[in-house]
């Protein structure tokens, strides 16, 4: 099949980004996730070249509609940092009907990690920003993992088991946010987390068996499940909340100062 799709490789600044965002007519509506990510990658200096070009109808000289590649291009505007990147002119207007059609693709994806993992760092990712629940880079993976990899090394260990809303992601984060401000009892909590995750009561201290409770109890996911579990789940597992008697929901500011802790600790 004849096709008169030309290639070229540009160093695209955030001049040039602008000038072809003008022909960015009847585009799918921006997804300001995405290009904040982009954003990320270039701050992090991640982003890579690969063979994923944008796309024009039209030539370098007279281009015609942008088919592929706002995110990236708004990407550079917001950053100032340049990219390069294939370009093809002179792609057909109907392949715009197609682009982007399969599947996403993951952080497990691209970079390997086990889904247990990277839902324990995404959890610490996203409380450390404040519940910004952006995609996550490498290097921002990377660096919890640094920080927190340990505890969660431990506690697998300890208990690599799973149960229903108490061996959740928010939960395991909770409980090594606890083992890291303990580091002299992060067995003692871990095996903790055993006993609770496999219903062994008697091995249990009175607090956390109300926090078994109290789990247990959570309705729902997403922001509102994340920000009770993980920092009731912190709050109970440290040492001297283990014979609570009444467990209370933490304050809105013992989540800000949980939260103000975690993103402080993350290895920067």
């Amino acid at each position: 099949m004849k096709t008169k799709m030309q290639p070229e490789l540009v160093t695209i600044t955030p001049q040039i980004a602008a000038e072809w965002l003008k022909y960015n007519t009847g585009n799918r509506k921006l997804p300001v996730g995405n290009s904040k990510h982009y954003a990320k990658l270039l701050e992090s200096g991640e982003f890579m070249l690969t063979h994923q070009a944008m796309a024009f109808t039209g030539t370098r000289t007279e281009p015609g509609r942008l088919l592929d590649g706002q995110t990236r291009l708004t990407a550079v505007i917001e950053t100032g940092i340049s990219m390069m990147q294939w370009v093809f002119w002179g792609c057909d207007d109907q392949t715009f009907a197609v682009l982007d059609g399969g599947k996403q693709r993951s952080f497990s994806d691209h970079h390997g990690w086990d889904k247990q993992k990277i839902s324990f760092v995404n959890i610490l990712h996203w409380v450390s920003s404040g519940m910004n629940f952006a995609k996550i880079t490498k290097t921002e993976a990377d660096s919890i993992w640094e920080s927190y990899g340990r505890q969660f090394g431990i506690l697998m260990d300890a208990c690599p088991s799973m149960r229903k809303k108490i061996s959740c992601a928010a939960v395991r984060a909770g409980v090594c946010v606890a083992m890291k401000q303990n580091p002299s009892r992060e067995n003692e909590i871990a095996g903790f987390y055993r006993a609770m995750v496999l219903e062994n009561f008697s091995d249990l201290p009175a607090g956390i068996c109300r926090l078994f409770i109290k789990l247990n109890d959570v309705v729902g996911a997403g922001r509102d499940a994340i920000t009770y579990q993980m920092p009731l789940t912190t709050k109970v597992m440290t040492p001297k909340q283990w014979e609570i008697a009444v467990i209370y929901p933490p304050s809105d500011d013992a989540k800000k100062d949980l939260f103000a802790y975690v993103s402080s600790s993350i290895t920067k």
